[in-house]
């Protein structure tokens, strides 16, 4: 009977020596470590798998459209647009566009050298 060789060291590696699957890897834009769940066939997660290309075909295309027109009509539209008005009347797109210019502004020389924010972007 042949005798299976085992690493010396088996203890040390996360696994004890047991093969592991494959493992995702993408890298995390906040911490940079890797991603540690388990590949799919296509090598990534199934959080990091890659965005749908999305319909290729008109008939694709058309199913989409029907699809979004009858999810628009019911519940789901009412909600959405109901969510716009709040986010409206609550002053969303002043503060949008406060925080956009602000954004473009730090970009500008004088703010990296003298610190200084326009007093209409403030607040």
């Amino acid at each position: 009977m042949a005798k299976i060789k085992k690493d010396s060291r088996w203890w040390l590696s996360p696994s004890g020596g047991k093969p592991q699957p494959p493992r995702c890897g993408a890298h995390a834009r906040s911490t940079d470590e890797p991603c540690k769940a388990k590949a799919m066939e296509n090598g990534k997660c199934r959080n990091h798998g890659g965005l749908s290309t999305g319909a290729k075909t008109e008939e694709g295309k058309a199913s989409i459209r029907l699809a979004l027109e009858q999810r628009m009509r019911g519940s789901q539209g009412q909600n959405a647009r109901e969510g716009f008005r709040r986010w409206l009347d609550s002053g969303g797109r002043a503060h949008l566009a406060r925080t956009t210019a602000l954004r473009y502004w730090k970009q500008n020389p004088l703010w990296i050298h003298f610190g200084i924010i326009p007093a209409h972007l403030k607040g």
